[in-house]
């Protein structure tokens, strides 16, 4: 081939790579806030490569309930929040996935409270949230695990033409969030942690604990039972939580009972924290946010203590960190601090009047 028609492939292929990464880096400044999954997900790709020690993986219940920064001035280890609202059961192996890409964590903590609230996606129907839905992939890079998790939760008969490249929703209705999500990364002080606001005092509904066990259903019990065999690829040992939830009917109850079975004969270990209220030290009256299935900053801090410890105690969690490491978090929890107060603030001042 002529040298003239090598360089001009050359500059033609230079010229779609710019286009590609143009387009690319303009889809994650036009993408929605979708409540905390922007902010939350960018943070966690603006976490330094190989630093994290632990990720936990969840809903709106895991977001409000830990507090990574907590955790650090605690016991040391640094973890992040890889959390979304509405998180589904159909995302959570590929939530996975994406941590393993960039993160090699001792411990990858998974709560099952989207298989209690039911949040799921079923592809060979019709019926679908794309809110939902748009919570769990437009937090995403751009990648071949984001096309992959696309297939899995919008259903088979909807185009999907705006879900792969999600500029052609966003890009007529929002004003762009320029140069501050370069590679789908803003730094994320709370690392993760949202707060939520109290509610107000509500009517508790707390008895005994059954024994009984009842199975998921359908296309639920289908999705619990692939996250279980998928997880024998991870490189992280995986540690499956229930938060300390006051749950409306038996009948969750006995899915929990259900999943701590089957979970257990994967090998894998089992934390309920509704086994532990006394332990944890829960006030019903000021811990509990939007219902008894979200947190405050008050049951922030009890379950964070609790659940660190537990990591602790039960994993390798000695870690090392370089200097550079060690001082960003030490100012990001000086930050942490600043954010923790205010929330801390809004509570009292809604429990007060």
């Amino acid at each position: 081939m002529p040298f003239d028609k090598i360089r001009k492939a050359i500059k033609l292929i230079i010229f779609f790579a710019l286009c590609a990464f143009l387009f690319i880096q303009l889809s994650y400044q036009f993408r929605d806030e979708l409540a905390n999954t922007k902010g939350n997900l960018s943070g966690f790709y603006a976490q330094e490569k190989n630093t994290l020690d632990v990720v936990v993986v969840g809903t709106s219940a895991t977001f409000s309930a830990f507090g990574p920064m907590d955790a650090w001035a605690q016991r040391g280890f640094t973890s992040y929040n890889f959390c979304t609202n509405v998180l589904l059961e159909n995302s959570i192996k590929y939530a996975v996935r994406e941590i393993e890409k960039t993160q090699s964590p001792k411990v990858i903590v998974i709560d099952i409270a989207p298989f209690i609230f039911e949040h799921y996606t079923d592809i060979n129907s019709s019926e679908f949230d794309e809110q939902w839905v748009r919570y769990n992939i437009d937090g995403y890079r751009y990648s071949w695990n984001r096309i992959q998790l696309i297939n899995h939760v919008v259903p088979k008969d909807i185009p999907k033409g705006d879900y792969y490249w999600d500029i052609a929703k966003y890009h007529s209705n929002r004003e762009p969030d320029l140069g501050e999500y370069w590679f789908m990364k803003k730094d994320n002080v709370n690392k993760g942690y949202n707060n939520l606001p109290w509610k107000g005092e509500q009517i508790l509904l707390l008895g005994e604990k059954t024994q009984d066990v009842c199975s998921l259903e359908g296309v639920q019990n289908e999705l619990f039972l692939d996250l279980l065999e998928s997880l024998g690829k991870c490189k992280s040992e995986i540690l499956f939580i229930n938060q300390p939830l006051v749950y409306q009917t038996e009948e969750q109850i006995m899915h929990v009972n259900y999943m701590k079975e089957k979970i257990k004969e994967k090998g894998y270990d089992f934390l309920d924290m509704s086994d532990f209220y006394d332990e944890i030290g829960i006030d019903f009256t000021k811990d509990y946010s939007l219902d008894f299935l979200h947190f405050t900053i008050n049951g922030e801090e009890k379950i964070t203590y609790f659940l660190a410890k537990y990591l602790v105690e039960n994993y390798n969690m000695d870690t090392q960190h370089n200097e550079a490491t060690i001082e960003k978090w030490n100012r990001d929890y000086e930050l942490w601090n600043i954010n923790k107060k205010e929330y801390q603030q809004e509570l009292e001042e809604a429990i007060n009047g």
